[in-house]
């Protein structure tokens, strides 16, 4: 136990070239790209009529939304814990999630319905090699800030974070689809020009939709959990346990363990059995040692317990 978990992730972070952004700083970096690709996505869409094209616009858009949202939730989030709010405002993060993943759910919908407009009513596509190289850029740009994201989310435990790292993760993925879809359809007009190859731009658009309904349903899903108070993943479960384990005989064994988290704040109650002979202050004591160790592993936390003898 000799370094705290903060120490530890901020540690790994760094081997792994984590940049040294905060909470907020990480969140405007997704904005300032975010803006800067819808705008180029938008263009090419118009320059090219692709529908797969004004899709990854709509997808962009939605990552804009979703780095907004991020920015004003981690705000929030940090704020010291109040009158109103006695365990603190980290739960803003976690509704910011959940209307992440409606809006991008809804984004999904809408470029389906895009899609199966293209299929029935196909028109020619000029310059779409503007329209691709936008795409090759859009996942280049997107590749570089998400792996930002998803370490310092990570480090600092931030859902919101997280949560916007993976609609941009997402959006290289769909952005490297399109590109390939032009590709085809450049490549197929001139090795073959009596082929049509122009279902592929719908047809691609409907892949992005795909994966954007699901990685919406899965934000949704885990921001909805987190907001009913769903309990500390089970290897920190394990870890508390084993922290009591470690302070036996004079821990007998324990009855309830109560957890959830609350933006990066866990909150942890647990009910422990000690000797029926031994004094208030020397169970104190005990206690209070078993609450520091788990703060080595978990520094931003609330952590009480209750003496039963035994």
């Amino acid at each position: 136990m000799s370094n705290s978990y903060k120490e530890e992730s901020r540690a790994a972070a760094q081997a792994d070239g984590g940049p040294g952004w905060t909470k907020s700083g990480a969140a405007l970096v997704s904005i300032v790209s975010n803006s800067t690709l819808v705008l180029l996505k938008l263009a090419a869409g118009f320059l090219t009529g692709s529908v797969a094209i004004m899709s990854e616009a709509v997808h962009s858009g939605l990552d804009l939304v979703a780095a907004l949202m991020a920015y004003v939730s981690v705000r929030v989030a940090e704020r010291p814990p109040d009158s109103h709010h006695p365990f603190g405002h980290g739960k803003a993060e976690f509704l910011a999630a959940l209307f992440e993943g409606l809006l991008i759910m809804g984004a999904g919908g809408l470029i389906v319905r895009q899609a199966a407009r293209g299929f029935f009513k196909p028109e020619p596509m000029p310059e779409l090699g503007w329209g691709a190289l936008v795409m090759l850029i859009s996942a280049l740009v997107n590749i570089l800030v998400s792996r930002g994201l998803f370490r310092v989310g990570q480090r600092v435990e931030s859902a919101a974070l997280v949560a916007d790292a993976w609609h941009l993760r997402t959006d290289v993925y769909t952005s490297l689809g399109v590109f390939a879809a032009l590709a085809g359809i450049m490549i197929g007009a001139h090795l073959a020009p009596d082929l049509d190859l122009l279902f592929l731009d719908p047809l691609c658009a409907l892949i992005v939709a795909v994966m954007i309904l699901k990685a919406g349903a899965a934000l949704s899903w885990e921001a909805v959990g987190q907001l009913l108070d769903h309990s500390l993943k089970p290897d920190e479960l394990n870890l508390i346990v084993r922290h009591i384990q470690a302070l036996a005989p004079q821990i007998k064994g324990y009855g309830a363990i109560k957890t959830r988290r609350s933006g990066s704040c866990r909150h942890i109650y647990m009910e422990l059995r000690v000797n029926a002979g031994m004094s208030v202050e020397a169970g104190h004591s005990l206690g209070v040692e078993l609450v520091k160790s788990l703060q080595e592993h978990f520094p931003d936390s609330q952590i009480s317990f209750h003496l039963d003898p035994g």
